[in-house]
């Protein structure tokens, strides 16, 4: 009886760890989806406020992204 019952606690237990695991599987990417769309919109923000081109400015570019980022709470 003794047995059984360690069998029972330690299958709920592997039970609980996985369905932990999952869900913070599923958090890490959603997480990544939110980051990945605010990199797109800041780049995009970037790029079309100071055009790529010859005479382009690159710093003001990098700052907009940086500062749009920042402004989201996410690091550049």
């Amino acid at each position: 009886m003794k047995s059984c019952s360690l069998y029972v606690l330690a299958t709920i237990m592997s039970l609980s760890a996985a369905s932990f695991a999952s869900a913070q599987t599923q958090t890490q990417t959603q997480t990544n989806a939110a980051r990945e769309a605010m990199i797109h919109k800041c780049i995009l923000q970037a790029v079309s406020e100071y055009p790529r081109g010859p005479d382009s400015n690159d710093s003001a570019r990098t700052a907009l992204y940086k500062s749009c980022m920042a402004a989201a709470g996410l690091a550049p």
